[in-house]
């Protein structure tokens, strides 16, 4: 879905035209619609969205607000939204079509069939025993290959006492560990 576009702003915001465009100099649009890069529109759709899927029966998982939930017969329909990605899950398909069915009639949406990748997570899924696996070896490998391709050289453990005031790291370095720490964490906590 080109999500964003869907939202409506609730705030006036003004536009210059882009050059050629044919718009006499000095006048400005005004936004109507989400439009990617601004702060907003990530909000806007969210709320668009929360509203319709309450609407239709779904409640928001309280603790993971971007997870809701809503009986179908014996089962449970699951809608995870990050982003511009949607994700449709429960045991029957029937299920999932109608929920996509529903989305679809409210907006335009590509629809991509059974999931096999989503947020980085790689999904996969054996019929015959009706079990799934979710794995992110695709991402760990884009982790070490960009993060630690540079460290060749084995750490001994335990570590070398290192004075105090002793500058072990660049500056760039320091900025990175932050952002492996990130990548580490989501790892940990998504698979």
């Amino acid at each position: 879905m080109m999500t964003y576009l869907n939202s409506t702003l609730k705030e006036a915001i003004f536009m210059k035209p882009p050059k050629g465009s044919g718009v006499a100099l000095g006048q400005v649009h005004k936004v109507g619609k989400g439009l990617y890069g601004l702060k907003q529109s990530g909000q806007e759709w969210n709320q668009e969205f929360d509203k319709s899927l309450q609407r239709t029966g779904f409640y928001q998982v309280e603790c993971t607000p971007c997870i809701y939930t809503k009986q179908h017969g014996k089962g449970l329909v699951i809608v995870v939204i990050y982003g511009d990605d949607t994700l449709v899950i429960a045991l029957r398909l029937e299920a999932v079509l109608e929920v996509k069915k529903q989305i679809g009639q409210k907006w335009k949406m590509e629809d991509s069939g059974e999931v096999s990748h989503f947020l980085g997570i790689k999904i996969s899924r054996d019929h015959t025993k009706r079990t799934m696996t979710i794995s992110q070896a695709g991402y760990i490998d884009q982790v070490l290959k960009k993060h630690l391709e540079k460290c060749t050289r084995p750490a001994a453990a335990p570590m070398q006492e290192i004075p105090e005031g002793t500058v072990v790291a660049s500056k760039a370095q320091q900025k990175e560990y932050p952002v492996i720490i990130g990548k580490l964490l989501w790892i940990t906590n998504s698979t």
